[in-house]
């Protein structure tokens, strides 16, 4: 089952499409929100000499709220290779996905360690990766997963952090960092938590929860410039499907590659995978090589109809990311898998009864780059079948909004960056549409020009990284460095 955008979605930052090792059939809701970390930390630069960096594990607590003292072993990395005594710790949270040592060696939380003579721990999320307390996914194994969980376990680390180099805090600085929805518990953390987290880095956190995401599309059509043509298309597409007709759906689903989906949803649902993807990950070609965006437009006018074009672009996609579209694209296929190794089932869980993030197609006069049958219904329709009868719908998303402010959230010393092309900035504290914004000397807000989801989280690359991210990196380094040693600021 590819889970309803990172979307795609980091929220890790997991890459739609991504060949995972494990099987196929928990891979639908990566396109909500997950993000696929391993485009922020690949660059072939290795901070740390000698051997890799070890996993460690720390006892944690099942459930922070209730009467259990049990724990579990959750994962983490440390970093201190820059680290000077009185300096702060970063700690990483890596979100909707595996934890890795890369977390702790590369990317720019480890350039923003390295300038402030920081420590960076990247500590790994309940339900993800090898931190489990739970012996399988079953419905009621489910309960311990809660943003309310995840910020306690952060919490809970941070007093009792077994780092013989640092004091606890306050007297040592912990500035917690993260992308996507990572970046949400960053903020929520200096919030909740103001007497253990010094500052925060968030970066594009879609801080409100919505039902409804229709402006998802909006997004990507606006960064497409061939959004009218795949506007027309998949009009045709829908009037194709309107007619019921078994013979002609059966031949544009062979047309797409997708012949193997019978559920007519599920066909109209994978076709905007690769749309989302161009833009929520786009980055800018290396020297002689494609502009991706520009690469999947030509598809359509270098075809005989921009049908035509957009089928052939939707058979390449599949072909050179090696997707089983029947594994991939299945709604329904296994609501009973409850093995540890379908990660991709807490964040489904999490998108069910916390967040939604379901991505709709804008209703006429919008322009749409989906099917109208990827509605509300398609996206929330498995929260049952997969978690029980019991769960809510629509996902009460108010609750989370109210307790945490959604794009109104009101704290100080938090850093939040934004992409200018991300499709999730429209939940984000820096929407177009969210309350105005003071930027202060303890707050910062910035849109990155051109920028897609989490970019600024990347590795810095000279060769393709453009003046306008150059600039705003070294004003978070800057800023951080103020806010570090500035006791008045510190207070």
């Amino acid at each position: 089952m590819h889970y309803a955008a990172l979307a795609i979605l980091v929220i890790v930052c997991q890459t739609v499409g991504l060949v995972l090792a494990e099987p196929l059939a928990f891979r639908w809701a990566d396109r909500f929100l997950t993000f696929d970390e391993n485009e922020l930390f690949d660059e072939p630069v290795n901070y740390l000499d000698g051997d890799p960096t070890p996993e460690r594990w720390f006892p944690q607590l099942v459930d922070h709220f209730g009467l259990t003292s049990a724990t579990f072993p959750q994962r983490f990395f440390v970093n201190d290779t820059w680290y000077q005594a009185g300096g702060p710790v970063y700690l990483y949270n890596p979100g909707e996905g595996a934890n890795s040592a890369r977390k702790v060696q590369r990317g720019f939380v480890v350039d923003l360690a390295r300038a402030t003579q920081g420590l960076v721990v990247s500590l790994e999320h309940r339900y993800y990766g090898r931190s489990n307390p739970v012996p399988d996914l079953s419905p009621t194994n489910m309960r311990y997963l809660s943003v309310a969980q995840a910020l306690a376990d952060m919490a809970y680390f941070i007093e009792h952090a077994p780092l013989p180099q640092i004091q606890s805090a306050p007297s040592t600085r912990w500035v917690v960092v993260g992308g996507s929805y990572a970046g949400n518990l960053a903020a929520w953390m200096r919030l909740e938590y103001p007497h253990l987290v010094f500052a925060a880095y968030s970066s594009s956190g879609p801080v409100r929860a919505k039902n409804d995401y229709y402006e998802y599309d909006l997004a990507v059509g606006d960064r497409l410039p061939c959004h009218e043509l795949i506007a027309d298309t998949v009009v045709e597409i829908d009037h194709v499907l309107d007619g019921k007709d078994t013979q002609q759906i059966d031949d544009l689903k062979k047309a797409f590659g997708l012949e193997s989906l019978n559920r007519t949803k599920d066909f109209a649902g994978a076709l905007v995978d690769q749309m989302a993807t161009l833009v929520q990950y786009y980055a800018p070609p290396k020297s002689n090589h494609t502009d991706s965006i520009n690469a999947f437009c030509e598809y359509f006018s270098n075809h005989t109809t921009p049908l035509n074009g957009f089928a052939a672009a939707t058979r390449d996609y599949l072909k050179t990311k090696e997707i089983d579209a029947a594994q991939t694209f299945n709604t329904y296929l296994g609501a009973k898998n409850y093995t540890l190794e379908q990660s991709g089932r807490s964040w489904f869980y999490q998108t069910c009864t916390e967040f939604a993030y379901w991505q709709t197609a804008p209703r006429s006069p919008m322009l749409s780059m989906r099917s109208k049958y990827v509605d509300l219904d398609y996206n929330a329709g498995p929260c049952r079948a997969f978690f029980g009868s019991h769960l809510e719908m629509p996902v009460p998303v108010d609750r989370l909004n109210e307790r945490y402010g959604a794009d109104s959230i009101d704290v100080d010393r938090v850093f939040y960056v934004n992409g200018e092309f991300d499709p999730w900035r429209r939940l984000s504290v820096s929407s177009p549409v969210a309350p105005p914004r003071q930027d202060s000397l303890k707050n910062k807000y910035r849109v990155i020009p051109r920028a897609s989801h989490c970019y600024d989280l990347r590795a810095p690359d000279e060769e393709t990284d453009w003046p306008e991210l150059v600039t705003i990196r070294a004003e978070i380094v800057a800023t951080f460095q103020q806010w570090l040693n500035d006791p008045a600021i510190a207070r």
